[in-house]
């Protein structure tokens, strides 16, 4: 049941890391609170839900004033890893073990976007309230079944309290914090942008949302599939991703597609949350260089990035 329970909502400031004793038992039992609460990758061999580090790129966290204690009922606890932050936009890792609990307040305007293990599917409940005014907001996510790729906007001042409600399956989300309210081109210049390109702007296979702010892509490869006309694209907004999943990305010549030598721009190989900023120039369009086309290079696996484009 969700009354009675100890939960805290935290700033990121309010957080610091913890102290190597610290990380070493919380190897065993880790599920610390803050704001954006950051995961780390589920550990195979434990049961879950149970996360290992990745050496000292990955902090755990804990509240600043809980003095390494952790007084937190087991229900309330969440994990979150931050993953990526510039003067635009951080993304960080959400996870929830099953039956846990989370309040996420949210300082920035944010996408929250489902990643589902292996295919089964999340199943959550979610309050949502106003945090100037103290309300429900009526366009709650619906409680239930969660789809892998299904992504939320968040307004910001909002505060989300989200159950993980599978007795069995952990509950991931990339979150992308935009951190400013205001897009750096207007409408008007984003569509003129976009029509400077030789190739289509479209990005990913699939656009997910879409607001004054950004634009969301799911890209997803089969094994082996891409490398066809079909799949050339032109970036003309600054733009970041983040593999959900560890992938390989042959980058092709938009003219000639080939995979030898003279056609391969890059061979992108990339581990599960690992995420790339590009800054990309307003004249980009006119400029083939930022164009290229897109193959999976694993025939075993596919490709899977969630893509963000700026404004």
């Amino acid at each position: 049941p969700l009354d009675g329970m100890n939960r805290e909502m935290l700033n990121e400031d309010d957080v610091v890391p913890m102290t190597k004793a610290e990380m070493k038992a919380a190897e065993k039992d880790i599920a610390m609170t803050n704001d954006e609460v950051h995961a780390n990758t589920p550990s195979s061999s434990t049961v879950q839900p149970s996360y290992r580090l990745h050496g000292d790129k990955r902090q755990i966290v804990r509240p600043a004033n809980s003095d390494g204690d952790d007084n937190l009922s087991n229900q309330s606890r969440a994990t979150s890893l931050l993953l990526f932050s510039n003067d635009r936009i951080k993304v960080s890792d959400f996870r929830l073990g099953p039956s846990q609990t989370a309040k996420c307040k949210h300082d920035y305007p944010t996408v929250r976007w489902q990643v589902a293990y292996d295919g089964v599917a999340s199943q959550h409940n979610v309050k949502i309230t106003n945090t100037a005014d103290a309300v429900d907001v009526k366009d709650a996510p619906p409680s239930g079944i969660v789809v892998d790729r299904q992504a939320y906007s968040v307004d910001e001042g909002t505060t989300w309290e989200i159950t993980n409600t599978s007795k069995e399956t952990d509950y991931r989300q990339i979150v992308f914090e935009l951190l400013s309210n205001k897009p750096k081109y207007t409408e008007k210049e984003v569509q003129d942008m976009f029509a400077m390109a030789k190739y289509s702007t479209d990005v990913g296979t699939e656009l997910v949302f879409e607001n004054e702010l950004c634009r969301c892509w799911d890209f997803y490869l089969d094994p082996s599939e891409g490398g066809g006309v079909d799949t050339v694209h032109h970036h003309c907004l600054d733009y970041v991703f983040i593999n959900v999943a560890p992938s390989r990305l042959l980058g092709l010549h938009p003219e000639t597609l080939s995979l030898e030598v003279d056609g391969l721009l890059f061979d992108s190989v990339s581990e599960d949350n690992q995420v790339t900023w590009n800054s990309i120039p307003r004249d980009a369009g006119t400029d083939i260089a930022f164009a290229h086309g897109g193959k999976n290079g694993y025939d075993d696996r596919p490709m899977r990035e969630y893509l963000i484009e700026l404004k």
